[in-house]
């Protein structure tokens, strides 16, 4: 058997491998989102957290969508005595359509600056830098 043949057999192998486990899994990971809220991901930190859903619209669903977060510069304040311990973040929210026509969204949602406080995060009342 030439070595052609053995690797045209082992990515046959690969091929087979690949549609059998990956098909069911991600037919499961879409019937999760559809059921489901969504997937939440880092949930317990405000400044790394992230959502995965789908979105429906008129009983169809329509669209995956993602939310994330980004690093925000904070507002420089009139006195320019920015505190240490701020840190602010940008949502920022991503639709992959495909109702009516294939189409890939993104926008820039709220911005939150928070504070530490005793090693916990809470909500600052420092503003956001614009975008």
């Amino acid at each position: 058997m030439s070595s052609f043949r053995r690797f045209l057999d082992g990515l046959g192998l690969a091929l087979i491998t690949l549609f059998a486990l990956g098909g069911p899994l991600a037919i499961g990971f879409f019937a999760f989102l559809a059921l489901g809220d969504g997937l939440e991901l880092n949930s317990s930190n405000p400044l790394r957290a992230g959502r995965i859903w789908l979105l429906r619209e008129n009983r169809r669903f329509t669209a995956l969508a993602i939310s994330s977060i980004a690093p925000a510069a904070p507002q420089p304040t009139s006195d320019d005595a920015m505190p240490d311990n701020i840190q602010c973040a940008r949502t920022y929210f991503t639709a992959l359509r495909w109702s009516p026509a294939l189409s890939l969204e993104r926008t820039a949602g709220t911005c939150t600056c928070y504070s530490y406080v005793d090693d916990a995060l809470r909500d600052s009342r420092i503003p956001c830098a614009a975008e």
